[in-house]
């Protein structure tokens, strides 16, 4: 499983539909490399699947750029804030939906559904238990 995150000025980007980078974790959650991102939604969406990636950790993202995403199968975990070295961390410890990460504004993250996408694993069950 590939996971790719928005990146900005060592920060998740605030709008996935703006990001110009994306930092991607490898299958162990570990190997990470950042990549540009495509400027168009539509080749954004494309992108992320041609690099095999299962999970988009992002932050607002607009109703038609998060529909072309969930229709390649990519789950989306939508909605994150803070430091990238703190997100990945927590993605990796199973901690990621919780009120600190949550975007200001937008409410608690757990509250909010996991959004998976057709045919996706839309796993990740239990960062919906938390």
């Amino acid at each position: 499983m590939k996971t790719a995150i928005t990146v900005w000025n060592n920060r998740i980007a605030p709008v996935f539909d703006e990001a110009g980078k994306c930092l991607i974790l490898g299958e162990d959650n570990e190997a990470s490399v950042i990549v540009a991102l495509p400027e168009d939604y539509s080749a954004k969406a494309v992108f992320l699947k041609e690099q095999g990636i299962d999970t988009l950790i992002c932050g607002g993202i607009s109703c038609e750029c998060e529909r072309l995403i969930l229709d390649k199968g990519i789950t989306i975990i939508p909605f994150i804030a803070g430091n990238i070295d703190e997100v990945i961390s927590a993605w990796k410890e199973n901690r990621l939906i919780q009120v600190k990460f949550g975007m200001p504004g937008c409410g608690c993250p757990r509250r909010r559904r996991l959004r998976a996408g057709r045919g996706g694993r839309g796993g990740h069950s239990s960062l919906l238990r938390m």
